[in-house]
């Protein structure tokens, strides 16, 4: 039986993807076993983005997709991103119509 196991790099933020030929029945936590991971630096198993156990059996075509601890909390890469826009310039205005405020510099 032929599976594809996919992970995210911690480091480049790429993903890698594991094919495998296993042997019917074979869970999920066997997969990524296979495949090289550390089954105590695994948070979650799913198949195509749809959440399952560990010991949930794969079938023929899965893609097994890990999932691993966030590296930072989405609230505070949300604060981090609204820093980074506050410093930004504002957007200059278009040209033309009746909404506009004032004339672009490079005229």
């Amino acid at each position: 039986m032929h599976i594809t196991v996919a992970v995210i790099d911690k480091t480049s933020f790429e993903v890698k993807l594991f094919k495998l030929d296993v042997p019917q029945g074979t869970t999920a936590a066997e997969a990524a076993r296979l495949a090289g991971l550390d089954a105590n630096k695994i948070d979650a198993y799913a198949v195509f983005a749809r959440k399952i156990s560990a010991d949930a059996p794969l079938s023929e075509g899965d893609r097994l997709d890990i999932g691993t601890a966030l590296l930072i909390d989405p609230m505070a890469a949300r604060r981090l991103r609204a820093q980074h826009k506050s410093q930004q310039p504002a957007p200059r205005p278009r040209h033309g119509g009746k909404h506009q405020l004032i004339k672009p510099l490079d005229v």
